[in-house]
């Protein structure tokens, strides 16, 4: 027999996982859920250094107290970033290769 809240804790749980797990839009990968975050975030954090279900082991699960959002970052955007940030490093290195280059012909 399950008590009234952790019955709600778990029905909130799944509900905001399937929320989390829809993919994003105009992304093709799906989307990284971190199930402990939004675990956290559902039972409402820390409170007297413990976490509901958890009790007294919550540092193991949650190192440091500061959990933010960290499951509402985009898996998708991150992805995004990082392709923007890998198209201006070729370019940057394209760069340095013609310069180079051009640094051979005069001497």
């Amino acid at each position: 027999m399950v008590d009234s809240r952790a019955q709600s804790i778990k029905d909130a749980f799944l509900a905001l996982k399937e929320q989390s797990s829809q993919p994003q839009e105009g992304c093709s990968d799906p989307p990284i859920v971190d199930e402990v975050a939004l675990y956290y975030q559902v039972v409402g954090g820390e409170k007297k250094n413990r976490v509901y279900g958890i009790g007294s082991q919550a540092s193991i699960f949650y190192p440091s107290s500061s959990h933010g959002s960290s499951s509402t970052a985009s898996y998708c955007a991150q992805s995004e970033a990082m392709e923007e940030e890998i198209q201006q490093l070729h370019q940057t290195v394209a760069t340095l290769k013609d310069s180079l280059v051009a640094m051979e012909e005069r001497d």
